[in-house]
């Protein structure tokens, strides 16, 4: 049986830095690079992918990335469509998210809103932790 072949695709995350995604068919996308421009990307598919993965020179995951192999699983897990907070900022994981909320002013957490945020965050984790 033959081994399938890595496809090789620049893609752009909200905060405009791009990567490149691989896959293979098998499992989840693994992420390699964190590039300023989609030209960047598509240079390292050009130039470095047929090293991939092992390559030493190649370069490290982007931020919030834990591995070229595997995405990242626990906190670090980004969300599928990150939460955007006034300002232009954004919550990317599950950690972003836990922060934010340990970070409002102790009145707020008490909110219903967030009550109900803070459960779904401990209920999503406990399932993952399951899993």
């Amino acid at each position: 049986m033959s081994k399938p072949v890595p496809q090789f695709q620049p893609e752009m995350v909200k905060s405009g830095r791009w990567f490149v995604a691989v896959k293979t068919g098998n499992g989840p996308d693994s992420h390699v690079g964190d590039f300023e421009t989609e030209a960047e990307a598509k240079h390292w598919i050009s130039t470095k992918s047929k090293y991939w993965p092992g390559k030493p020179d190649a370069p490290k995951c982007p931020p919030g990335l834990t591995s070229f192999h595997k995405p990242p699983t626990g906190w670090k897990r980004l969300f599928e469509d990150p939460i955007d907070l006034p300002r232009g900022r954004q919550l990317v994981t599950l950690k972003d998210a836990a922060d934010y909320i340990m970070k409002l002013p102790k009145a707020k957490q008490r909110l219903e809103t967030w009550q109900t945020a803070t459960e779904a965050l401990r209920s999503w984790l406990r399932k993952v932790a399951i899993s």
